[in-house]
């Protein structure tokens, strides 16, 4: 098992009532390619699937991300386990 520490850029206020709560940790600007995927058989729309390779010194955790492309929401999505 590993841990990881991050030092949050800002103040932020937690109320202690037991609930989760989401603090922004960072916001990185990282490079992806892009690919349509189509299957006419199962759906009539394209999807737009990116790969994206972190080229941070930042370690990323598994979990679930928001995506945004040109400061726009674009889906949640998630990161898997990299060993």
């Amino acid at each position: 098992m590993s841990s990881t520490s991050f030092v949050i850029p800002r103040r932020s206020t937690i109320d202690s009532d037991g609930k989760p709560h989401k603090v922004t940790i960072g916001v990185l600007d990282l490079t992806s390619t892009f690919t349509y995927t189509v299957v006419p058989k199962l759906s009539l729309h394209a999807f737009l699937k990116a790969s994206t390779i972190n080229t941070s010194d930042k370690q990323l955790l598994a979990g679930p991300v928001s995506v945004f492309m040109d400061n726009n929401f674009i889906t949640h999505s998630s990161i898997e386990n990299v060993c």
